[in-house]
C-alpha cells in the first residue's frame, strides 16, 4: 500500500458490473420514449426494483428492532446503578452483554447493507452513463446543434452521480420517516402527549428544508444539514419542557431512555432526512436535463445496406429544413454510377445535400432511398485522439494490402514517413499537430479504406496544394474508385470537366444536372475556381529534392507523443501536500477566517458540552425529586425537597438559555465555513480557468480537451460540493470529541485512559488506509478523462461516425473506458468501507470497555454520571470513527483540490509590456533573425527569417505544406517563443503587453471559430458598434440574406451555416475591428467564384490603408500582391514583386506559374 495503486493494479471489473451488460440492460427495458420525470423511476423499477425493495424491508426490519430494544437495554442497564434499584448485578451484566452484542451484529449488517447499496449504485451510475452514449449515438447533428457539448458532458460527469446517491436516498427517506413514527410512539406510550410538541417542531423544521430545495443546491445543503443538527437538540428540550410542564417526574431511566431513543435517530435526523430532501431536489433537476436527451425523437434509419442491392442515391421531391430555415427545397435526384460532382455558390446547400443522404438533417417531406454501404469525408476533417493508422482503419478489419495503397494514393507516405513513429504517432484534439492538408488526406484515406458502395466526399481537397490534389483526384477517385458511386462537393474546375455528371445547387434547389458540356460558360465562371495556376507541390520537390525528415513544421510537436497512453495524466503520489490546504484556504478568506471560523466552532461546542451536562445535572434532579415521593425518606425535610425544586428550575432556566446561544453559535458556524468554501471554490475556479486561458500554447499541444473537461465538470463538483461538507464535518467531529471527552473526564479521570488509547488506534487505523485511499481516488479521477474524451470526440464526430455504421465499434470503445473507471471506482469504494467497518469494530470495543469498566469497579459516581459515560461513550466511539473516516475521505477529495490547482500552475504567457496610443498607425513590418523551434527539439521550423514588408501593402505568402507558413504567423502572435526581433511600426513586439499587442492584428483563420452567442456578439465581441453599423458591414459581405435578426444565437459550431458562411462572418468582424494589420489564412479555400471575387473586392475596399498579409495556394489569390513571399523548409527562399518573380525564369514562383 506504500507505493501506491497504479492503472495496472486495477481489477478485472466484476462480470456484474460491466459496461456493457448494464447498459444492454437498461436499454432492453427502456422506452421508446421517456414522456416525464417519472420514466426514469419507473425504468429503475423494472430493472431493479424488487431487488432493490427487498434490501429496503431487511434495512427497515433490522432498524426498527434496533429503535425499539436498544434504548430499553441501556436505560434497563443504567438504572442499575440508581438507588433502591431493582435490577440485580447478573441482569445488568445481561443488558451491557446485549448492548455490546446488538452493536456488533448491527455494525457488521449496516456496511453489508452499504456495500450492496454502492453495488447497486455503481449499476445505475454507469447504466445511465451507458444508456446517454448510446442515445447521442443514435442521434444527428441536427438534434446534437440544439444541445451545448457542455451540458451533455455535464451529464455523464455530474448528473449520473445523483442517481448513484438515490439508491442510499430513496431507500433512505421511507425507512428514515418509518423509523421517526415508530419512535414517535414508542415515545408516546411512555411520555404521552409531551411527545406532540416534539412532533410539531421535526415537521416544521423539515417544511423549511422542503420549501429551500428548488434554490441554490449548495446552501440548501448546507442549511438542511444544520437544521437537522439543531432539530434533535431543539426536539428533547421541547419534550423535557412540556412534560416537567405537566406535573410529571422523570427518574434516570424514563430520562436515558428518551435520549437513547433520540440518540438512534440521531443518524436519520441529524444527517439522512435533511440531506435526503436537498439531494432529492438536486436529483429531479438531474432528471429533467435527463429528459431533455432522452425524449428526443430518433431518425429512422432509411438506409439500406445489403450488398446483393445495386448501389443507387434516389431523392423524390425532397424538402428539409433546420431551424425553420429551408435547406433544401423540392430536390429531386437519382444516381446510380460514377463521379458526380456538387457545386454552387456559397450557402446553396451543396454540404446539406450530402448530410441529408447520410440522414444527418431530418427530411421534412419528400422520399429518400439509398441502396449500398456509405462511405464519407467531411469538409472539416473529423480526427480522434488516437494513431494515424487507428484513425484510417476505424474499426474495420485490417488489410495490409489495402492501407499500404491508400496511403499512397492519399499522397501521404511521405508524410508518414517523417514523423519518428510513423503511422503509430498519437494525434492530439482535433489533429492538432497536424497540417491541414494532412488532416485532410488522412479523414479521405479514411473513407477510401472503407470498402464501401457510396462514396460521399464534402469539399475535402481545397486544403490541399494543387498539384496534391491533382495526384489524389487521378489515384484515388477516378483510378481507385472506379464502378463506385462519388459525389464530390468541388469548386474545382478541372474536376467538372472528369466527372461524369455535374449538380449545380443554388438556394436549397438543385439549378443544373447533367453533363459538362452541358453548362454555359458564364455559370461555369461563377461556380469554379481556376486551380491551375496554385502553389504547386513537386515543382518545390524537383527544386528542394527529397525533404530532410524532421523539417516538416508538426513533426516535432509529436515526436514524443508515441509512447504516452492516450488521455494519460501525470498521477501524483503519496499525501496531499500541505500546499494545498494553504492554497485552498487562501482562495476562502486566508489566516483571519480560519481564525473566525475555529473560534466560532469553539464556542459552539463550549456551548453545547455544557448544556449537555446541565442536562446531566437536571436528570440527576430529577432523580432526586422522584425518590423523594416515590420512598419518602425521613431524612429528607420539606426544606430540603423545596431546594431541590428550586434548584431544578434553575438548572431549567440556565439550560434554556444555553440552548439559545448553542443554536445560535451553532448556525454562525455553519454560515462562516460554508460561505468560506464557496468563496474558495469559485477563486479555484477562476483561478483555474484564467490559468488555462493565459498559458502557453505549448499546454494545448500537450493536453487532451478529455483532460481538461475532467477537471472542470467531476473535480469542480468534489470541490462545490463534495469537499464543504466534508471540512464541516471533520471540524464538528474533532470539537465534539473534544467536548465529550471532557465531559466523560468530568465522571472519572480514569476514562480518559481508554479514550486516548481509542483515540490512537483509529488514527494508527487511518494513517494505514488512507494511501490506499487516496491512491484510488487519483486513479478513479485520472480513469475517468478517457471516458470523458472519448464521449466528447463522438459528439464532434456523429456525423462521420453515423456515416461508417460503426457506431458498435465505439459504442465498444466507451464500455473499455468505463469499465476502467468503474472498477477503479469500486476498489475505491470497498477500500471505504472495510475501513469504516474496522473503526466500527474498534468502536464497539471501546464501548464493551466501558460497560465492562462500570461493572467491574464501583465508580462511585451518580447515576446521572453513569449515564452521562454511557451515552456519551456511545456518542464518542461514533463520533471518532464517523470523524476519522470524514477525515480520511476529505483527504480523498481534496486530490479533486489538488488536481484542479495543478491547473492554476501551469506555465502562463508573459502578458506584462507597454500599451501604446494609436499603435500602429502605420503597418510596417520587420523580422530580424527570428527562429523557432517547438519544445527542446534542436530542429527549426523558422530558421534565421529576415523581411521587411511595407506600410498599407499586401503581402502575400505561399509553400509546401509544413513549410513554416503558419508558423511564422505564430510567432508574430507570439504564441510560442523565439529568438530574434519582430518589429512593427519601429516597436520590437516583445516590449507590447500580450493583450494589447493581439488586439492591435486581426486575423482571419482557415478553420473559422464562431462563438455560442449572438450574431451581434460574434461580430462585435468588444461591443463598440452600433447596430446600424454592424447591419452595413453585414451587408458589405453579402450576409443580409442569410442574417435576420442581430439577436440569433449562433448555436455550437455554427452549424447553421456553412463553412463559408461562417467564413464571411469572420471577415465581418474583421472589418469592424478596423485594425492595421489584417492576416488571412487560406481564407478562400472553401469559396466559390463569385465569393473569392467578392473577399478581393473587401480587401481592396476596406483594408486599402492596411498592411494585410495572405496565406494561400492559390495563385490568382496572391498575384495582385505588392509582394510576394515563398516559404521553403522554414526559411524565406524568395520574397520580391510578383513582375519581378515571374520575370525571373530561375526562381521557384515562376516554375509554379509555368507549370502546365
Amino acid at each position: 500500500f506504500r507505493r501506491g495503486i497504479e492503472e495496472d493494479d486495477i481489477y478485472e471489473v466484476l462480470p456484474s458490473l460491466k459496461s456493457s451488460k448494464l447498459g444492454d440492460n437498461l436499454e432492453k427495458h427502456s422506452p421508446k420514449n421517456l414522456k416525464d420525470a417519472l420514466s426514469p423511476f419507473r425504468l429503475l423499477w423494472t430493472c431493479y426494483g424488487k431487488y432493490y425493495l427487498l434490501w429496503g424491508i431487511l434495512q427497515l426490519s433490522v432498524s426498527t428492532v434496533t429503535i425499539i430494544i436498544q434504548p430499553r437495554l441501556v436505560a434497563k442497564f443504567i438504572s442499575y446503578f440508581t438507588n433502591h434499584s431493582k435490577i440485580t448485578k447478573q441482569e445488568a451484566i445481561l443488558y451491557g452483554f446485549l448492548v455490546i452484542a446488538l452493536n456488533i451484529v448491527n455494525s457488521t449488517y449496516s456496511h453489508n447493507y452499504s456495500l450492496v447499496m454502492v453495488e447497486l449504485g455503481i449499476r445505475i451510475k454507469f447504466a445511465f452513463s451507458s444508456l446517454i452514449y448510446r442515445k447521442i449515438l443514435k442521434l444527428n447533428s441536427f438534434h446534437t446543434s440544439k444541445i451545448f457539448t457542455g451540458k451533455i458532458v455535464n451529464l455523464i460527469t455530474k448528473d449520473v452521480n445523483n442517481f448513484d446517491s438515490a439508491v442510499f436516498l430513496l431507500n433512505d427517506m421511507w425507512i428514515s420517516l418509518t423509523q421517526l413514527t415508530i419512535t414517535i410512539l414508542v415515545i408516546y406510550y411512555r411520555f404521552g402527549i409531551a411527545i406532540i410538541g416534539g412532533v410539531s417542531f421535526i415537521i416544521f423544521a423539515l417544511s423549511v428544508q422542503e420549501t429551500k430545495a428548488i434554490r441554490n443546491i449548495f446552501f440548501v445543503k448546507a442549511l438542511s444539514l444544520l437544521v437537522g443538527g439543531l432539530t434533535l437538540n431543539v426536539t428533547l428540550y421541547v419534550v423535557i419542557l412540556i412534560h416537567t410542564s405537566l406535573g410529571n417526574n422523570f427518574n434516570a431511566e424514563q430520562a436515558f431512555f428518551l435520549v437513547g431513543c433520540f440518540q438512534v435517530l440521531q443518524s436519520t435526523i441529524n444527517t439522512s432526512v435533511p440531506l435526503d430532501i436537498s439531494q432529492f431536489a438536486e436529483l429531479i433537476v438531474s432528471i429533467r436535463r435527463l429528459i431533455e436527451i432522452l425524449t428526443i425523437t430518433e431518425q429512422t434509419a432509411l438506409r439500406k445496406t445489403d450488398s446483393k442491392l445495386r448501389p443507387l442515391i434516389q431523392l423524390d421531391r425532397i424538402d428539409a429544413s433546420v431551424k425553420e430555415s429551408t435547406i433544401i427545397s423540392n430536390t429531386s435526384l437519382k444516381i446510380e454510377s460514377g463521379l458526380t460532382v456538387i457545386t454552387g455558390k456559397l450557402g446553396s446547400g451543396k454540404s446539406s445535400l450530402l448530410k441529408i443522404i447520410l440522414e444527418d438533417y431530418p427530411i421534412c417531406k419528400g422520399k429518400l432511398i439509398v441502396e449500398g454501404k456509405l462511405s464519407y469525408a467531411a469538409q472539416k476533417p473529423w480526427l480522434f485522439p488516437s494513431t494515424i493508422k487507428q484513425n484510417i482503419v476505424f474499426g474495420q478489419n485490417f488489410d495490409e494490402k489495402r492501407y499500404q495503397k491508400v496511403l499512397h494514393i492519399c499522397d501521404l507516405k511521405m508524410d508518414i514517413d517523417n514523423f519518428e513513429y510513423g503511422d503509430s504517432t498519437i494525434m492530439g484534439d482535433h489533429g492538432i499537430n497536424l497540417s491541414k492538408g494532412q488532416e485532410a488526406r488522412i479523414s479521405l484515406a479514411r473513407a477510401v479504406y472503407y470498402d464501401a458502395d457510396i462514396y460521399l466526399l464534402d469539399d475535402c481537397l481545397s486544403s490541399l496544394d494543387a498539384q496534391v490534389q491533382d495526384i489524389i483526384f487521378h489515384r484515388c477517385i477516378k483510378n481507385f474508385l472506379t464502378n463506385k458511386i462519388i459525389l464530390m462537393v468541388t469548386h474545382n474546375e478541372k474536376h467538372f470537366k472528369e466527372s461524369d455528371n455535374v449538380i449545380v445547387m443554388e438556394g436549397g434547389i438543385v439549378k443544373f444536372n447533367g453533363k459538362f458540356n452541358d453548362i454555359s460558360n458564364e455559370e461555369i465562371k461563377q461556380i469554379s475556381v481556376n486551380e491551375e495556376k496554385v502553389m504547386d507541390e513537386i515543382v518545390f520537390e524537383k527544386i528542394e529534392g527529397e525533404e530532410s525528415e524532421g523539417m516538416q513544421e508538426d513533426s516535432n510537436l509529436i515526436k514524443n507523443m508515441k509512447d504516452k497512453t492516450i488521455y494519460h495524466e501525470i498521477k501524483k503520489k503519496g499525501t496531499v501536500d500541505l500546499k494545498v490546504y494553504q492554497k485552498y484556504l487562501r482562495f476562502g478568506g486566508g489566516g483571519c477566517i480560519l481564525f473566525l471560523i475555529l473560534s466560532v466552532f469553539l464556542l459552539a461546542q463550549i456551548s453545547t458540552s455544557y448544556t449537555e451536562k446541565l442536562l446531566t445535572n437536571w436528570i440527576h434532579i430529577q432523580q432526586m425529586k422522584s425518590e423523594c415521593k416515590t420512598y419518602n425518606l425521613s431524612n429528607t425535610t420539606q426544606c430540603q425537597y423545596q431546594k431541590t425544586v428550586k434548584r431544578n428550575n434553575e438548572v431549567m432556566i440556565l439550560y434554556t438559555v444555553t440552548m439559545i446561544f448553542s443554536t445560535i453559535f451553532v448556525l454562525f458556524r455553519a454560515y462562516t465555513l460554508f460561505n468560506f468554501s464557496s468563496k474558495a471554490s469559485n477563486k479555484l475556479h477562476k483561478a483555474a480557468f484564467q490559468a488555462i486561458i493565459h498559458s502557453t500554447m505549448q499546454f494545448f499541444d500537450m493536453h487532451y480537451i478529455g483532460n481538461i473537461l475532467n477537471r472542470f465538470s467531476k473535480d469542480m463538483t468534489t470541490v462545490d460540493e463534495y469537499v464543504p461538507f466534508l471540512m464541516y464535518s471533520c471540524l464538528k467531529a474533532a470539537f465534539l470529541v473534544g467536548g465529550v471527552i471532557i465531559l466523560v473526564v468530568t465522571v472519572n479521570f480514569y476514562f480518559a485512559i481508554p479514550a486516548i488509547i481509542f483515540s490512537l488506534t483509529v488514527y494508527l487505523a487511518r494513517r494505514y488506509y488512507i494511501p490506499t485511499g487516496r491512491s484510488l481516488k487519483r486513479l478513479e479521477a485520472a480513469t475517468r478523462s478517457p471516458m470523458i474524451g472519448h464521449f466528447n470526440a463522438t459528439l464532434e464526430g456523429l456525423t462521420t461516425i453515423k456515416a461508417y455504421g460503426t457506431q458498435k465499434i465505439l459504442q465498444a470503445e466507451f464500455d473499455k473506458y468505463q469499465d476502467i473507471n468503474v472498477s477503479a471506482y469500486h476498489m475505491m469504494q470497498c477500500a471505504l468501507r472495510a475501513f469504516a467497518y474496522s473503526l466500527d469494530i474498534l468502536c464497539n470495543v471501546f464501548i464493551a470497555a466501558v460497560i465492562i469498566t462500570f461493572l467491574s469497579f464501583d465508580m462511585g459516581v451518580d447515576v446521572g454520571n453513569v449515564g452521562l459515560a454511557i451515552t456519551q461513550s456511545f456518542t464518542l466511539a461514533s463520533l471518532i470513527q464517523w470523524g476519522i473516516k470524514q477525515w480520511a475521505e476529505l483527504e480523498n477529495q481534496m486530490t479533486s483540490v489538488e488536481r484542479v490547482l495543478e491547473y492554476t500552475e501551469i506555465d502562463q504567457e508573459n502578458r506584462s509590456g507597454l500599451v501604446l496610443e494609436n499603435w500602429p498607425s502605420e503597418g510596417t513590418m520587420e523580422f530580424q533573425h527570428v527562429n523557432l523551434s517547438y519544445g527542446n527539439s534542436k530542429n527549426y521550423v523558422l530558421d534565421d527569417i529576415n523581411f521587411v514588408i511595407n506600410p498599407h501593402s499586401k503581402t502575400g505568402i505561399v509553400g509546401r505544406t509544413g513549410a513554416g507558413k503558419s508558423s511564422l504567423i505564430s510567432v508574430l502572435f507570439r504564441l510560442y517563443l523565439n529568438t530574434g526581433r519582430i518589429v512593427i511600426d519601429d516597436v520590437d513586439i516583445k516590449t507590447l503587453s500580450l493583450d494589447f499587442l493581439r488586439s492591435r492584428i486581426t486575423v482571419i483563420p482557415q478553420d473559422p471559430f464562431l462563438f455560442s452567442d449572438t450574431i451581434r456578439h460574434n461580430i462585435d465581441p468588444i461591443g463598440h458598434c452600433t447596430d446600424e453599423e454592424i447591419w452595413k458591414v453585414i451587408r458589405m459581405v453579402k450576409m443580409n440574406e442569410v442574417i435576420t435578426s442581430l439577436d440569433d444565437i449562433i448555436s455550437e459550431n455554427g452549424s447553421k451555416f456553412s463553412s463559408g458562411q461562417r467564413q464571411l462572418i469572420c471577415l465581418a468582424r474583421a472589418i469592424v475591428s478596423k485594425n492595421k494589420i489584417i492576416i488571412l489564412d487560406e481564407v478562400a479555400a472553401n469559396m466559390d467564384y463569385e465569393t473569392d471575387m467578392l473577399i478581393n473586392t473587401i480587401l481592396e475596399k476596406c483594408f486599402a490603408s492596411c498592411t494585410v498579409i495572405i496565406i494561400a495556394h492559390r495563385l490568382h489569390s496572391v498575384l495582385n500582391c505588392q509582394k510576394i513571399m515563398l516559404i521553403s523548409k522554414g526559411t524565406v527562399a524568395e520574397f520580391d514583386e510578383p513582375n519581378l518573380l515571374l520575370n525571373n525564369i530561375e526562381s521557384i514562383f515562376f516554375k509554379m506559374v509555368e507549370q502546365p
